[in-house]
């Protein structure tokens, strides 16, 4: 009886445990009616992560993927900024996209974090200063800027996922987190 009530506790207490597999996207839409772009961040979790990247079409980026230099394993020291262009009748947009790590010792407290920054231009005079799209990494509580919307000479619309949402997906990450909440 004891070496069963022994193997039942080392079995409960030794199961492997998984953590939630997350990706994410920034991708950029050259909007022909409305005139325009939009530029937008997604992320996923686990199996909804492996449809995510499978589907990445050549006008979206993982922000990883922009890190395009690791000096010993440990510090970003090199990103690519990825630079597309939109016409329209009101001119020419020009969209910058970087990375934005959360750490560049990738090894350090928010290393594993990885966002994006984008800005964009019209006809070379900034619309929309360079900033982060998707979460912060040092306030997981500061609403998320999730997409950015473009209409002719109005002013660039921001949607964000405020606290709610985010407390929501945490409590399913099984389900897309693809943000909705507008401000």
């Amino acid at each position: 009886m004891r070496s069963t009530l022994a193997l039942v506790t080392l079995v409960l207490f030794t199961s492997r445990a998984f953590a939630d597999q997350y990706f994410s996207l920034v991708g950029l839409k050259c909007n022909s009616r409305p005139d325009g772009l939009t530029v937008y961040y997604k992320t996923a979790a686990n199996d909804e992560a492996d449809a995510l990247r499978e589907s990445k079409t050549e006008r979206e980026w993982d922000p990883w993927e922009l890190v395009t230099e690791v000096k010993d394993d440990r510090w970003i020291t090199g990103v690519k900024t990825i630079v597309q262009h939109c016409k329209a009748p009101e001119g020419t947009y020009e969209v910058r996209i970087s990375p934005q790590p959360g750490n560049f010792n990738i090894q350090g407290e928010r290393g594993a974090c990885m966002t994006a920054m984008v800005e964009i231009l019209r006809n070379g005079t900034p619309i929309l200063p360079k900033r982060t799209i998707g979460g912060d990494c040092h306030d997981y509580s500061a609403p998320e800027l999730v997409k950015v919307e473009v209409v002719g000479h109005e002013t660039p619309k921001l949607t964000f996922l405020g606290n709610d949402q985010a407390r929501i997906n945490a409590e399913a990450p099984n389900k897309s987190l693809e943000r909705t909440r507008e401000r």
